[in-house]
């Protein structure tokens, strides 16, 4: 019987040891890498699925396409240098058209959606459209909490008078003016006619600006971000758009883009 020298077992076993961890390392470092524009966007361009029938956002004027989400997505593919392609569908289409791969995103004032979170994954965000508590400087209203004997304006229906019937539930009375539009809303206190409106902040950026003499203050109620969304296996193509999301938010060229359109 031929026995094997202990010393060559134990050689042996250190050999195949270490080729495992260079293996593994040599995977690592693969797997690691930054992917590449061509496996982010094999096709070698970008094409972006829009809903463009909500202004300032999107919104086709049979002349082309317009608003803050397409200025967004001209951006990102110039940050990136791609050429850019827009398809315009149904808002009821968008996840469908991302999820079957028509489009490699959808940038479409998309709410975050958690029950879509395992079809796709979002960016980090570029809006928050929130509601926002409206008031007229030196109002002593800073909060819902200051609301009680006094007067909240609102549109009907709405996500604000949801939270209205909330704090109701909760504090002294306050009165309630539900309004056709959240545009009126703001009118009642601009007039003078409300002591405070809970409107999105879209609605209030559009409003102050049709307005500038109004000099009016904002407080922060809660948060509603737009996501741009990618299919979830395309983990290439979100790091690309999130970086560059990223890119354009820390040199201030996103903020331009809002300044624009709001």
């Amino acid at each position: 019987m031929v026995r094997t020298p202990y010393r060559a077992i134990m050689l042996l076993v250190w050999i195949l040891i270490h080729i495992g961890f260079v293996g593994l390392a040599v995977y690592s470092c693969i797997e690691s890498r930054p992917p590449t524009r061509e496996e982010a966007f094999p096709s070698g361009e970008m094409v972006i699925g829009v809903d463009a029938s909500f202004p300032p956002f999107a919104v086709d004027n049979g002349a082309g396409l317009f608003g803050l989400d397409i200025d967004l997505g001209n951006a990102l593919a110039a940050e990136m240098n791609l050429p850019v392609r827009f398809v315009n569908m149904g808002y009821d289409g968008l996840y469908d058209a991302v999820i079957d791969g028509q489009v490699d995103m959808v940038i479409s004032a998309l709410l975050v959606n958690p029950a879509r979170t395992q079809e796709v994954r979002y960016t980090r965000p570029y809006f928050d459209n929130g509601l926002t508590l409206i008031t007229t400087v030196g109002s002593p209203i800073d909060r819902m909490t200051d609301l009680p004997s006094r007067a909240l304006a609102l549109e009907y229906g709405s996500a604000a008078q949801a939270q209205a019937r909330f704090w109701l539930r909760r504090l002294d009375a306050f009165e309630v003016y539900p309004y056709e539009l959240p545009q009126y809303a703001l009118d009642a206190v601009r007039l003078g006619e409300a002591d405070a409106a809970l409107v999105d902040t879209t609605t209030y950026y559009l409003y102050q600006t049709a307005h500038p003499d109004w000099q009016s203050e904002a407080n922060r109620y809660n948060n509603a971000f737009y996501s741009i969304a990618i299919r979830i296996d395309r983990d290439a193509t979100w790091e690309w758009v999130d970086k560059a999301v990223g890119s354009l938010q820390f040199d201030g060229r996103l903020a331009v883009i809002i300044d624009k359109w709001l």
